[in-house]
């Protein structure tokens, strides 16, 4: 969500001249915080760590079976902040989201950091989902979906009367389409385009087509980042999803124009034919005749303007060549200059900050360990964003694509053409200060771009060559070339800071504060660090390094934000203590995660290919513990399944545990209750089950009902009525119908839908669900996909690590091998794990 502070934002040429202003005073407020907290240590025992969950309000028009974006959240986020504000022991804390549908929930207070708090985490999920519901009105329902379906297409919000409205002051003509317009002037019964244009409404913040204003939180920051970004870029933002290709999909396939322009569109289009049909009959017989096509630029380069201009099309294309008589119906590609042929064009900020995500900030106990679990994290992003996808349908079409991430990439990117390397810059063309623009190699919403740890001791002049253990960091591994601001790198390096934060932090610092607040402008720096978070707060990547607030007891933390928000609350808390107890595991056994950050860049797009998950290859490091003493450090790194990376396997190059088997050796180390065991046996074997291909991603399956559901046509259109179903699945999934929780286990399992009571009721319904499961997904296999066998995989159960200690694979008996795992129920109580550090030398 980033900083929301009350006061009245900036417009961009206001705010554009008092960024070296933010910046300077950003970094003393670092530097403060520095001074006063950077030695200071934490007792590990007592972490605390938190969740973020962003949910989305849809209205259910029951009578006609059509599901839109509610902005009646709007009014249940008041209402639920009151009860935070007036209630006692409120378990739940709330914030307003980017799109004024969504809600934004967190735990009431952060958890703690034994077991046995984790045991509250899917609990306290449950809780926020029903707190929401009892403040919903008719018809209104949650749900927690990275994007919804439909959300860009025709009538997708509640209520409906709302429309985009291009600006009128914002489209220039060409000279040569003025020429067209003047010649028909004086032809009776024609409106002017002057007169359609002041048909619309007020001026819109996001000069979107298809999403219009009022589905933007009114919050001053939300509208005024969607204007600032796009006046900052010099156009609106464009993205373009390849369009997922069923067999009745048109070839090549072409958006319809929407209705926000369709009016204009036409009339120019009606004008410029009858001027071309008059200057026809006056040629000679044998001349071309040339007929235009309106084109509305949104990606011009040299202004923040948009422009209509003429583009013309030769007569051998027949669905072009329209006689004044015949209706005309020009598809998006041909009037919108960025859309492309072939994908679902998307064309502002709502369309990435309007998806959900699952966020998750751990505590750690000095800058040292958080540097060190940041840059242990940092390979896992991908990963954790492939297994999570949920987001394979944008404005009403199926896209090629599984994930939000590049989507909501380009919709923040705020880079002016010189900065994405598109042209030079034009002579006078720099920053307010005179600076020239640098090139930028991402946008401000990506992947991480460097490492943080050299070593473990950051405030001391220790020689980082000298240190031992978490000494893990090679300077080969940060092989981008990072763009930093090199004044701001100099301050912080005279300051003590050691080289790579100084460059990280100048880094976080190229980019231009996007809300300013008049009344806030002046701050006192030694209390605040307002102008600091302007800038780190859009820098979205996917792990957040964050600071601790002044004069607080907070300490460092780190944020991990590449996860897409799940379906379930179970789902959901699985992901959230996953990574808790992957935070603990790294430290515990000193794990070893560095692979170039080139790599992780190439996994994260990896990440978002269609079922990436069970059919693509990421790169990890084969080698993840400590070597021991006297042993040369092995760094090699290869392409690995999701499969192998979390189960394990074995190969002819020896064994890799796998990160689940990882945990299992740290939690070893702990006596565990049976009921605390057997929920995170039930976490851990479904990220296992996830991971396998078991079970499918949220994306998998939501494409699998929209391909699969009697309305659908193959064309790669999702009818209204196919949303509607699924949303009320959803729905019916918060009311624990048996129905709807037996067709969502493909993405949580049978252990993570039902109870116990409720699968030795419905286990006939179970049984035929999951073998015509296990059916469509054998078929769905891509050729080709290396499949982890069972048998060679390391981890089996979270419960068969406590029953045995681990082997060689290959020691292992068949018998075994078919073994279930054990129940956890079988022992009331497990004291100090059989499991001893020194078993997992067989990982080496």
């Amino acid at each position: 969500m980033g900083l929301l502070s009350l006061g009245t934002p900036m417009p961009w040429e206001d705010a554009k001249k008092k960024s070296d202003y933010v910046h300077e005073h950003g970094i003393e407020q670092f530097l403060n915080v520095w001074d006063q907290v950077s030695k200071t240590k934490k007792d590990s025992e007592g972490l605390l760590w938190g969740d973020e969950i962003e949910y989305s309000v849809v209205n259910m028009d029951n009578d006609n079976r059509v599901a839109r974006l509610s902005l009646n959240a709007a009014d249940v986020l008041k209402n639920l902040q009151e009860d935070e504000q007036l209630k006692q022991n409120y378990e739940a804390s709330w914030k307003p989201e980017y799109a004024k549908y969504m809600i934004e929930g967190t735990p009431g207070l952060p958890y703690g950091s034994k077991l046995e708090d984790l045991l509250k985490v899917e609990q306290n999920m449950n809780l926020r989902r029903q707190l929401i519901r009892e403040k919903l009105g008719t018809n209104d329902v949650v749900v927690s979906i990275t994007a919804f379906p439909a959300l860009g297409a025709p009538d997708f919000l509640y209520p409906n009367y709302y429309r985009p409205n291009p600006d009128q002051k914002l489209i220039s003509l060409s000279p040569e389409l003025f020429k067209i317009i003047d010649d028909t002037t004086n032809e009776t019964n024609q409106f002017t385009l002057e007169e359609d244009l002041n048909s619309c409404m007020k001026p819109s913040c996001s000069q979107s087509l298809f999403i219009p204003d009022q589905a933007i939180t009114d919050h001053a920051r939300f509208p005024t980042l969607t204007a600032n970004i796009r006046q900052r870029r010099g156009s609106k933002v464009a993205i373009n999803l390849p369009v997922y290709r069923d067999h009745l999909t048109p070839k090549p396939f072409r958006e319809p124009i929407p209705e926000s322009i369709t009016s204009i569109v036409e009339h120019i289009a009606e004008q410029m034919n009858r001027t071309a049909n008059n200057r026809n009959n006056t040629n000679d017989n044998n001349e071309e005749s040339t007929l235009y096509s309106p084109v509305i630029s949104s990606a011009s380069e040299s202004s923040d303007t948009e422009s209509i201009y003429c583009h013309s099309l030769n007569e051998s294309i027949p669905e072009v060549i329209k006689t004044p008589s015949q209706k005309i119906n020009y598809t998006l590609p041909e009037v919108i200059e960025p859309a492309k042929e072939d994908h679902v064009y998307l064309d502002c900020m709502c369309f990435g900050m309007g998806c959900s995500c699952l966020q998750v900030t751990f505590q750690a106990s000095d800058i040292q360990e958080a540097r060190f679990i940041y840059d242990a994290l940092a390979p896992v992003t991908p990963i954790l964003l492939a297994l999570t996808a949920g987001a394979p349908a944008y404005k009403g079409y199926l896209v090629d694509t599984d994930c939000r991430w590049n989507v909501i990439s380009g919709s923040v990117d705020d880079r002016n053409p010189v900065e994405r390397g598109l042209r030079e810059a034009k002579q006078g063309e720099t920053k307010e200060n005179g600076e020239p623009f640098l090139k930028i190699n991402k946008s401000r919403y990506d992947s991480i771009d460097s490492y943080l740890s050299v070593g473990p001791d950051y405030t001391s002049n220790t020689d980082p060559k000298s240190c031992h253990n978490r000494c893990y960091y090679k300077e080969k591994y940060n092989d981008l070339d990072l763009v930093y601001d090199k004044d701001i790198y100099q301050k912080l390096v005279n300051h003590g800071i050691d080289e790579l934060l100084a460059r990280h932090i100048a880094h976080l610092f190229i980019r231009d504060p996007l809300v300013i607040y008049n009344e806030l402008l002046i701050q006192d720096d030694l209390n605040s660090t307002d102008h600091f978070e302007n800038i780190q707060s859009t820098n979205w990547q996917t792990l957040r390094f964050k600071l601790p607030p002044p004069n607080s007891d907070i300490g460092w933390r780190i944020e991990f934000r590449s996860m897409e928000v799940q379906l379930t609350d179970f789902a959901n808390a699985a992901f959230s203590v996953f990574l808790l107890l992957l935070t603990r595991t790294i430290r515990s056994l000193n794990l070893n995660f560095y692979i170039p950050i080139s790599k992780i860049d190439e996994n994260m797009q990896t990440a978002q290919v269609r079922d990436a998950a069970r059919t693509k290859k990421f790169w990890f490091r084969r080698h993840v513990l400590p070597c021991k003493e006297g042993e040369e450090e092995d760094d090699t790194y290869e392409l690995m399944t999701i499969d192998q990376i979390m189960n394990g396997f074995t190969d002819e190059k020896g064994t890799f545990p796998g990160i689940l088997s990882l945990i299992c050796s740290y939690l070893s180390k702990s006596e565990i209750e049976s009921d605390i065991l057997n929920q995170l046996n039930r976490y851990i074997t479904f990220i296992s089950k996830r991971a396998s291909g078991e079970l499918v991603t949220d994306a998998v399956w939501i494409r699998d009902f929209i391909t699969h559901h009697k309305d659908y046509h193959h064309d790669s259109k999702i009818h209204s009525t196919i949303i509607y179903d699924l949303m009320n699945i959803l729905e019916g999934v918060n009311q624990r119908r048996p129905k709807d929780l037996v067709s969502i286990i493909n993405t949580v399992g049978v252990d993570g839908i039902f109870t116990q009571e409720e699968k030795e009721t419905y286990i006939n319904e179970i049984k035929m669900k999951l073998e015509s499961s296990q059916k469509v997904n054998n078929e769905d296999m891509e050729e080709g996909f290396v499949k982890n066998p069972l048998k060679k995989r390391i981890f089996k159960s979270l419960n068969n690590c406590y029953s045995k200690k681990y082997r060689y694979p290959g020691e292992e008996s068949e018998e075994e091998n078919k073994e279930d795992a054990s129940s956890a129920s079988s022992s009331p109580k497990l004291h100090e794990s059989s499991i001893e550090t020194e078993d997992i030398k067989y990982f080496r």
